[in-house]
């Protein structure tokens, strides 16, 4: 299976560097099962791109805002690279490889998780999401969501809504 694990960035730059890293480890070990593209969309010049390069990162320059644009910049570019599946994920969110082991491929569906747990590195506290509570219950969250071919190719690439200009909140 061929995907793409796309990201975006900008600033958090130390954080950046340390979830790029564990990404590049985790293709690695993925090697065999998944053939992983790691590409992430910047929007700060040299400095995005050199921790995207220096980490095994596909880089492609996009301004930041709209971010719904941006977005769109990375999925249509992840085109050329042919994947099976393209797994949107947050540029601070780390996924176990058993989360990219335990997919299974459906081109015709978007899928994804539904709560996450999430680490406080100031307080030290752990903490608990547990998804959507109104209109979106039941959804996908947006950071790992998992996106089939003919999902892709139905949208022309386009995951996010290119009509409208969102400068945050993707998820709606």
């Amino acid at each position: 299976m061929k995907a793409v694990f796309l990201f975006t960035m900008w600033g958090r730059h130390r954080l950046n560097d340390f979830v790029f890293n564990y990404y590049n480890q985790m293709r690695k070990k993925l090697s065999g099962y998944m053939d992983v593209t790691l590409l992430v969309v910047g929007s700060e010049g040299d400095k995005s791109r050199e921790i995207a390069e220096k980490n095994g990162f596909e880089y492609l320059e996009y301004s930041n805002f709209p971010l719904n644009r941006k977005h769109n910049a990375g999925s249509v570019y992840a085109k050329k690279f042919n994947p099976d599946i393209l797994i949107a994920l947050n540029s601070d969110s780390l996924f176990s490889i058993d989360y990219f082991k335990g997919i299974n491929l459906e081109p015709k569906v978007v899928k994804g998780i539904l709560d996450f747990y999430f680490f406080n590195l100031r307080t030290k506290t752990l903490g608990y999401w547990s998804g959507y509570e109104t209109g979106k219950r039941g959804e996908p969250i947006g950071t790992g969501r998992q996106f089939g071919r003919d999902v892709l190719e139905i949208s022309n690439w386009e995951l996010w809504n290119p009509n409208i200009e969102r400068m945050k909140g993707l998820d709606h």
